[in-house]
């Protein structure tokens, strides 16, 4: 407050304050709705004018793509090997007589 010349009382407290989030995508009414690729697209976006943020579907990052695709692959993998071990698994136990 000495900055700006103003007078600062040394007190400092909290106050009550309210926040709200929209929690609907921003999306108008199913009356007054367009649909996804309208904003969603590379080609005539509704939102092409927005800069710096990353929207998908209408922007390309290399690295977000890639690690999309990997996270996918990889996701795939898991369910394969887990899937691997339990049948792998159950056959083991049944040549010993186990259920």
């Amino acid at each position: 407050m000495k900055d700006v010349n103003l007078p600062f009382s040394g007190k400092i407290s909290f106050i009550k304050t309210e926040m709200y989030w929209p929690v609907n995508h921003m999306v108008s009414t199913k009356e007054n709705t367009v649909k996804c690729n309208e904003c969603h697209t590379r080609d005539n976006s509704r939102l092409a004018g927005l800069k710096d943020f990353y929207m998908p579907a209408r922007d390309y990052s290399p690295f977000i793509e890639f690690a999309g695709e990997s996270i996918i692959f990889l996701a795939f993998v898991g369910v394969f090997v887990h899937g691997s071990v339990r049948v792998y698994s159950k056959r083991k136990m049944n040549k010993r007589g186990w259920s």
